[in-house]
């Protein structure tokens, strides 16, 4: 279809994750991001409460957060940057060559 699935979600005071929203977006791009983000701040009175966001790895998306909550702090989710950077490691351009295998041991 060409649309990519996003999710917006809450921490309980469990620290339990809880899904509140699931949208479509036709890209994502800044500008994209940024409209579906004051949508949800024009129907959602508290957003100004929010103090901490958790993101991927899409730095356009930290952007676009930093702008549409400036009083929240956006930090990287771990997980995601470990698999990120596990991929990473793996390509064909990085892996160790058979060569320096006693070298990396």
């Amino acid at each position: 279809m060409g649309f990519h699935l996003g999710t917006l979600m809450v921490t309980k005071p469990t620290g339990r994750g809880v899904p509140v929203l699931d949208f479509f977006a036709v890209d994502q791009q800044a500008e994209t991001t940024e409209a579906i983000l004051e949508i949800i701040k024009r129907q959602n009175n508290s957003w100004t409460q929010i103090e901490t966001v958790v993101i991927d790895k899409d730095f356009t998306e930290w952007k676009v957060l930093l702008k549409c909550f400036p009083h929240a702090e956006v930090l990287l989710c771990q997980f995601h940057v470990y698999a990120y950077w596990k991929k990473l490691v793996k390509k064909r351009l990085y892996a160790p060559k058979a060569v320096h295998g006693d070298a990396i041991l």
